[in-house]
């Protein structure tokens, strides 16, 4: 088994633990591909370090790129001597070739870049509140065909002030729930700590709730709430991580001391949340429009062999 499978199966091993539940195939991909971009990422520094000049020697075998994808060093190659110019001008030819490749091939980048822009472009708390207040009122008035808007919504995080505790559904199913409990019941923790979106209007109040823990979320239900199975869809849900990561970025403008590094780290991981969310949300739709494409060309060709039957039965007639 290589380093690389067995930190993916760690990983989900890992949080299937502290969630209290079997991760879904979904969220097991979601972690093998965050996996796979770390040791992508750590072979690309190997070989800019190799690029600069640092680390001395590269031993014979060592393999910069994958097979076929860049320069394989074969024999000893000696960084700090002349030869060594080659090999660093054939390395620095090949990175730029894969990263162009990769801007090339990625349909995304304009999306990418207007994120970054609009979210660069907050200035303040209220700014940044409001932001994710409407992308969640967004997937809200999606999944429930309603059409509030961002004032409509009051988000809440907190980790001491409401008690999370595990429970099970009605057939079996580990849940969480907060609020009061019997001292019988085992406390849950997790990072996030309880996150919650109340959509207020016409006198109309619905709440959700999720916690997190490592970058994967699940819902949380109210004390006393009836739950017959475990359900890990809803509107709260899909948005968690920006919601979760906005609300650090937002409440980041209250500290005036904060380092401004700090509070651009809270920002880049808002971007990171918004792109990952509506890139697989043009992907969700793209989907569903092949569905769409297919299921209306199948109906064509159902209508079209009606019409054949049709004719062929009167040609019998005649």
């Amino acid at each position: 088994m290589s380093k690389k499978t067995a930190e993916i199966r760690k990983k989900i091993k890992e949080s299937e633990e502290k969630l209290n539940r079997e991760l879904t195939e979904k969220e097991k991909r979601s972690i093998a591909k965050k996996v796979v971009k770390k040791y992508k990422r750590r072979n690309f520094i190997r070989a800019t370090l190799l690029l600069i000049g640092l680390g001395g020697a590269v031993t014979a075998g060592t393999k910069l790129l994958p097979e076929g994808k860049g320069p394989q060093i074969e024999s000893e190659v000696d960084l700090n001597n002349s030869n060594a110019n080659t090999f660093r001008e054939g390395l620095k030819v090949q990175i730029g070739e894969n990263n162009a490749s990769i801007e090339e091939n990625d349909e995304f980048k304009e999306l990418e870049n207007q994120i970054r822009e609009e979210i660069k472009g907050l200035s303040n708390k209220d700014e940044v509140l409001k932001y994710i207040k409407q992308i969640y009122a967004d997937e809200f008035n999606e999944n429930n065909s309603e059409n509030i808007v961002a004032n409509d919504v009051v988000l809440y995080r907190t980790k001491v002030s409401d008690k999370m505790y595990k429970d099970y559904a009605e057939n079996g199913d580990k849940i969480v729930r907060y609020g009061s409990y019997e001292s019988n019941k085992e406390e849950f923790y997790s990072q996030s700590g309880l996150i919650t979106a109340t959509v207020i209007k016409d006198n109309d109040i619905k709440t959700e709730a999720v916690s997190g823990d490592n970058g994967f979320y699940q819902k949380v239900y109210k004390n006393g709430e009836v739950v017959p199975e475990r359900d890990e869809d809803s509107s709260l849900l899909r948005v968690a991580p920006i919601i979760d990561k906005g609300i650090s970025y937002a409440t980041s403008f209250d500290n005036e001391n904060i380092k401004f590094y700090v509070r651009d780290t809270y920002r880049d991981k808002l971007i990171d949340a918004v792109i990952e969310y509506k890139e697989n949300k043009a992907i969700e739709n793209q989907q569903k429009e092949e569905q769409k494409k297919a299921i209306g060309q199948i109906g064509q060709a159902v209508f079209e062999y009606e019409n054949r039957s049709l004719k062929n039965d009167n040609d019998i007639d005649r």
